[in-house]
């Protein structure tokens, strides 16, 4: 989904979610920026902050730690 969205990693964790159907209509009506503010499904907005939370601490854990 990664490569679908051409590396929006936020756009494809929408889809991920939500479905492809329901992320091409948002990016329609978005006129195709996306913000995770304008998701209209709460459990998809979330979500994907959710995983963006995760990930940013397994980085410091994990990658940035080191530096």
């Amino acid at each position: 989904m990664i490569e679908m969205y051409n590396g929006d990693i936020d756009v494809a964790l929408m889809a991920y979610n939500a479905g492809c159907g329901n992320v091409n209509k948002w990016l329609d009506n978005a006129k195709g920026k996306l913000d995770i503010e304008d998701i209209p499904f709460n459990e998809t907005k979330w979500y994907v902050k959710k995983i963006r939370k995760y990930y940013k601490l397994y980085r410091y854990i994990y990658i940035d730690i080191d530096k």
